[in-house]
């Protein structure tokens, strides 16, 4: 049941994204809008990351507990393909952006790794 209810929210979201692809024109929207895909972006890869744990843990009949080391992971996740987005959107993706968010994210991984939660 809980496989569906995150497959829902994320063809939820997936599907909010295309509506917004397909109804508005950017050269036409305000800024504040232009930001909206690349929240949504950020929501569909963030809730098909944490599905796909789901189903990889169904798969290996173990069950999941989302923790905070989880979702440590699922952000990065998401904010790492989000920003590549955001990069490329504006025309600066190289391929030292991409080495240098790849290292940033290893460095706050490991420092997030670190980190003890009181």
């Amino acid at each position: 049941m809980k496989i569906k209810k995150q497959f829902l929210k994320t063809m939820s979201f997936a599907a909010l994204l295309i509506g917004l692809f397909l109804v508005t024109d950017p050269t036409k929207m305000p800024v504040f809008i232009l930001i909206a895909p690349f929240i949504l972006i950020f929501l569909v890869v963030f809730n098909l990351w944490e599905l796909l744990i789901m189903l990889w843990a169904r798969a290996q009949g173990r069950q999941v507990l989302i923790t905070l080391a989880k979702n440590q992971i699922n952000i990065a996740a998401a904010l790492f393909i989000t920003l590549v987005a955001i990069l490329q959107s504006i025309g600066q993706l190289t391929v030292h952006d991409v080495l240098t968010l790849v290292l940033l994210f290893a460095v706050g991984y490991f420092y997030a790794r670190r980190l003890v939660v009181r």
